[in-house]
């Protein structure tokens, strides 16, 4: 059983995770995050839409003014990067940042004519339908789905964030109608320009919370 950290202190979760303190990477405060001032009611899973590892995708944020609490790599280890409880990453717009908890999860997503990346060829790829119009996406692998369960599930209970899921992909939502949910919920509901993590993630979430979750 590992550990992540969470309002500084730690706290056991299923699976391999690697700290700040092991892969040594950091992001530059108020440039990438600055100090969480309210408390947290939701999860928001992404997509990389990439195949690189936990330092690639850290690189690739930093670069870009951007942060991120966890990274799921493609093998499902978890790295951690800022502390849930008391860091305000910025992964998912000025609205939702400081009420939620971002994961990043390592997979291409999303290709519209050119074919997977060589570390992404085994992933499936299913049919969806996100913001009115149908897509093709590659999943999680199995390992992924695992980790982010877990990881989800710890994040819940520690924060206590409301074990449900939020799955309806037909539109983006509005600030009003984001605004009294809590839980989980992807990309798209925040961004009418993005897909990520597609359907299935938050499916198979909710499955394993039972369909007391569903929403």
């Amino acid at each position: 059983m590992s550990h992540i950290i969470c309002d500084g202190r730690s706290v056991p979760v299923e699976g391999q995770v690697v700290l700040p303190g092991q892969h040594g990477l950091r992001f530059r405060k108020w440039t990438n995050w600055r100090p969480r001032k309210g408390s947290v009611d939701r999860i928001v899973l992404h997509w990389t839409g990439g195949e690189g590892g936990g330092q690639q995708v850290f690189n690739t944020l930093k670069r870009r003014g951007l942060s991120i609490h966890f990274v799921v790599d493609g093998a499902g280890g978890i790295w951690q990067f800022l502390d849930p409880a008391s860091d305000h990453a910025y992964h998912a717009g000025r609205i939702e940042n400081p009420r939620s908890v971002g994961i990043e999860v390592t997979c291409y997503g999303f290709r519209v004519i050119r074919p997977a990346p060589a570390k992404g060829a085994d992933r499936k790829i299913y049919s969806c339908t996100i913001h009115g119009r149908s897509r093709c996406v590659a999943d999680y692998r199995p390992a992924q789905h695992k980790a982010v369960h877990a990881l989800c599930s710890v994040l819940c209970n520690s924060l206590a964030i409301p074990r449900r899921v939020h799955i309806d992909p037909r539109r983006c939502l509005s600030v009003a109608e984001r605004a009294p949910l809590a839980g989980v919920i992807g990309h798209y509901h925040v961004s009418p320009r993005k897909l990520d993590p597609g359907t299935r993630p938050l499916i198979l979430l909710r499955d394993r919370w039972g369909d007391g979750a569903m929403s």
